[in-house]
């Protein structure tokens, strides 16, 4: 019997949460030749690729995703951390700044931009990017203490 789509992402998503990226990778790819217009099967493709250790093609398959649904906080949010694995920073920054303006309030992605932005030497700017996380989430004073 022929898998749908649907399946083959359950399935990648399964395989992903058994820590089996390639075969997660192989389920997205099956669902992706099905349907190459599914965001989710680029997105969770990028996930199981990061996972692996491969950001650069973690990043093209997330630019495959948002190309789809250029809306998806977590796909800019994804992607700028895996610009930081890169060390690009000022473009991890940008893809911070795609979530923020759809997700204003969200802390953990103040915080995020503040340490790339720190990485970066623009520690003015760095500093406002991390005060706003702690007016927002004052839990990520203790974030990185553990």
């Amino acid at each position: 019997m022929e898998s749908t789509v649907e399946e083959l992402i359950r399935e990648g998503a399964s395989l992903a949460q058994l820590e089996r990226y390639d075969d997660a990778i192989d389920a997205f790819d099956k669902a992706i030749e099905i349907h190459p217009g599914d965001a989710r099967a680029w997105w969770g493709r990028g996930l199981a690729l990061f996972m692996l250790g491969r950001p650069a093609e973690a990043i093209e398959s997330y630019d495959r995703a948002l190309a789809i649904d250029p809306e998806n906080p977590v796909l800019w949010f994804n992607r700028g951390l895996a610009l930081d694995d890169l060390r690009r920073y000022a473009e991890a920054v940008e893809s911070y700044d795609k979530v923020l303006a759809l997700e204003p309030e969200n802390a953990g992605v103040w915080y995020t931009r503040g340490t790339a932005l720190s990485m970066l030497d623009r520690l003015d700017e760095a500093v406002e990017s991390i005060d706003r996380a702690l007016f927002l989430d004052p839990t990520l004073a203790n974030a990185g203490l553990d």
